[in-house]
């Protein structure tokens, strides 16, 4: 490929918009408040380049998730909704306030559960969990409420290999998951944690006698199923999704279902 001093000076032009770009994105995470989409709305970032924003504001990798009227800001590691926002709404010609919420996630007992929520009416609550998830503390704008952390004699060896041995358990279990977990002697208590681990997302189970149903508590699809019948049969079900909430890959108990990350997609009869 020839290069010229034209396509040299063509691509030092593009590379300082970039840069000057990126100064422009850094300057208004610096500077915004929330609400934060409606404000980079008003400095016209595109939606596009929303998530480069939340980076900054954040300091993590996140990605926004629209769904209803609603925009949630999720990090890309826990799939923790870290911002939600509502989208602005009129009455006639007048623009009515946007509601907020901030969520932070500082439990070394519960990583996928927020320890604080602030709200754009100006309330907020503080809590802390032990190692079982359950409240120890508690407090709103109105004051302290619940303070139990005095009571608890948490034991962060024993934690830390518990949640060692949950993760361990997560990466060697294999299909069909309730038989494993119950083979692991996992206690159900625990369930929702390392299926979390397993599948890399925030997950929500519902658990009966002889079936468990598995979803994503961000997009709200089911991400697993396992069904025992009369006849001690069991069957199961995975399914994975895109970036978008499209489903791309499935397998069960008799093998792959469909697959579209192959051309041409690929489906079970």
């Amino acid at each position: 490929m020839k290069i010229t001093i034209k396509s040299i000076l063509k691509e030092n032009v593009n590379n300082k918009e970039e840069e000057a770009y990126q100064r422009f994105l850094k300057g208004v995470a610096k500077r915004i408040k929330p609400p934060y989409i409606k404000n980079m709305m008003a400095y016209d970032v595109p939606e596009l380049d929303w998530h480069e924003v939340f980076d900054e504001i954040f300091g993590v990798g996140v990605y926004v998730y629209t769904w209803n009227d609603k925009y949630q800001v999720i990090d890309n590691i826990n799939n923790n909704v870290l911002y939600e926002e509502d989208a602005q709404l009129y009455v006639g010609n007048e623009p009515l306030s946007v509601d907020w919420t901030i969520y932070e996630y500082n439990s070394k007992h519960c990583p996928l559960d927020w320890t604080y929520e602030k709200k754009s009416n100006n309330r907020f609550i503080k809590r802390e969990l032990d190692d079982s998830g359950k409240t120890i503390y508690w407090e709103d704008e109105e004051g302290v409420k619940l303070d139990k952390r005095n009571e608890q004699s948490l034991n962060e060896s024993y934690l830390q290999t518990h949640i060692k041995y949950l993760k361990g358990v997560a990466q060697r279990m294999k299909h069909p998951f309730m038989k494993e977990l119950n083979s692991y002697g996992v206690d159900k208590s625990d369930w929702e944690l390392v299926l979390s681990y397993k599948l890399g997302t925030n997950v929500s189970i519902q658990v009966r006698e002889d079936t468990m149903e598995v979803s994503d508590r961000v997009h709200k699809v089911t991400l697993y199923d396992e069904y025992v019948s009369p006849y001690n049969d069991r069957f199961w079900s995975s399914a994975y999704y895109d970036e978008d909430g499209r489903q791309i890959y499935g397998i069960d108990s008799n093998g792959v279902v469909m697959d579209r990350t192959i051309e041409p997609p690929y489906y079970r009869d």
